[in-house]
């Protein structure tokens, strides 16, 4: 049997055991021809080493789990930006639409009425300009024409004339 007390092993270490498990021991190391004391340094140092293995594991485990969360929230973002660009689209679509229903509206009135051209021309020249203010700078119903306002014809034909905004209306 060899003993490594050349290895640096200095301390003592004492432990208690049922005399089965001292003669288990005693007989595992002879088969390895070690002495007691080496064999169960041995069995002590083993272990810490699965202890250390298992220790790194369960912290690798702790970086999948943590990559696995991560990746849910990636893709729980990625569902939150398609919902907002279907969101987007949804109300885009529909303030195309809504801002089709004032042009129908103001054709089927120049149908009826067949208002100037110089007159349709001021009026979209002064709601480009308020669409191009914010609200609250503004008061929305400034500058609309009033009872006694009266407009030009464009080619001086009198039978287009309209003379206030009833007429028009």
């Amino acid at each position: 049997m060899t003993d490594n007390n050349d290895s640096g092993r200095t301390k003592r270490v004492t432990f208690y055991v049922s005399e089965s498990e001292q003669n288990a021991l005693k007989r595992e190391a002879e088969e390895q021809d070690k002495s007691l004391s080496a064999y169960c340094l041995q069995l002590i140092r083993r272990q810490r080493q699965l202890d250390a293995e298992d220790q790194l594991a369960e912290d690798l485990n702790v970086e999948q789990r943590l990559e696995e969360i991560t990746q849910r929230a990636i893709d729980r973002i990625d569902d939150s930006v398609e919902d907002v660009e279907e969101t987007t689209d949804a109300l885009r679509d529909l303030h195309a639409r809504a801002g089709n229903y004032p042009l129908v509206n103001f054709r089927l009135l120049m149908r009826q009425h067949k208002p100037p051209k110089a007159w349709v021309d001021e009026q979209f020249k002064w709601s480009r300009n308020r669409l191009r203010e914010p609200l609250a700078e503004h008061d929305p119903v400034d500058g609309l024409m009033t009872d006694d306002s009266s407009n030009d014809t464009d080619d001086g034909d009198d039978s287009g004339k309209v003379d206030d905004i009833d007429e028009l209306l």
